[in-house]
């Protein structure tokens, strides 16, 4: 254990919660600072018999909708926060592609009739990867924007002062735009220097970019919240976590 020092959680709230859990249950300490707020867009929903099931890359899109009128509908999710958000939601999971959006097209490619040849796809205003074009012209895939990630632009109080304190061991990178909105803050703050020595833990390798110049970058061994928590832990010195029980897969 590094002592005095803390891991921060970039990723946007509610989930960021989940990740500060699993932390706390590690032995890690965290301070929660969000670089996204999730905004819901105004959209409408087409009539349930107009797609044969939901494509969901993001918990956010189940949350910024009103899935009264989805209940029981297919889903096919990207991941396994989505995926418990959806089947929470009452939607029925039938697929989920362990975090990888090429995955979770291949799979849906390989599906030969039923769910999956008429698709509609709930959706952030930005996405990391094109659903439409990893799927090909096969499928047909309907994508409605139903929430929008928005950059902080303010840095948080109690990040400064965990900054200023240098008390920043590890940074939690769950997306390419929060990394963007975390370099963009540190930079106007002028406090790149405080960070000399953390590492950054991303997600995939997707994300490292805009703040491979700011920090160490490490990535996980797979596209999941456990295998980041994993990895922020070994940061402190901290071992592997036993075997994960069906309620955190």
């Amino acid at each position: 254990m590094i002592a005095g020092q803390l891991a921060l959680v970039t990723r946007a709230l509610p989930d960021a919660h989940r990740t500060t859990e699993r932390l706390s249950a590690r032995g890690v300490p965290s301070l929660i600072t969000p670089m996204l707020e999730i905004i819901a867009v105004p959209h409408v929903l087409p009539p349930r018999q107009d797609f044969d099931a939901l494509v969901l890359t993001s918990a956010a899109a189940v949350r910024t909708v009103d899935t009264t009128a989805l209940a029981g509908c297919t889903a096919l999710c990207v991941g396994e926060g989505t995926a418990r958000a959806a089947a929470a939601a009452g939607l029925d999971v039938i697929l989920d592609a362990d975090g990888d959006a090429r995955a979770l097209a291949h799979a849906i490619q390989s599906r030969s009739t039923g769910a999956g040849r008429r698709l509609l796809h709930l959706s952030g205003r930005t996405i990391a990867q094109d659903m439409r074009a990893l799927l090909g012209p096969q499928i047909e895939l309907r994508r409605i924007v139903v929430y929008e990630a928005r950059m902080v632009t303010a840095l948080d109080q109690d990040l400064r002062a965990a900054l200023m304190a240098r008390r920043v061991a590890a940074l939690t990178l769950h997306s390419r735009r929060a990394a963007s909105a975390f370099a963009a803050l540190i930079r106007q703050a002028e406090l790149a220097d405080h960070l000399t020595g953390a590492v950054a833990v991303a997600i995939t390798a997707r994300v490292a970019p805009p703040i491979a110049d700011l920090c160490t970058i490490r990535v996980a061994s797979e596209p999941t919240d456990r295998a980041v928590v994993d990895l922020v832990a070994s940061v402190f010195g901290i071992g592997r976590a036993g075997p994960a029980s069906n309620a955190d897969s």
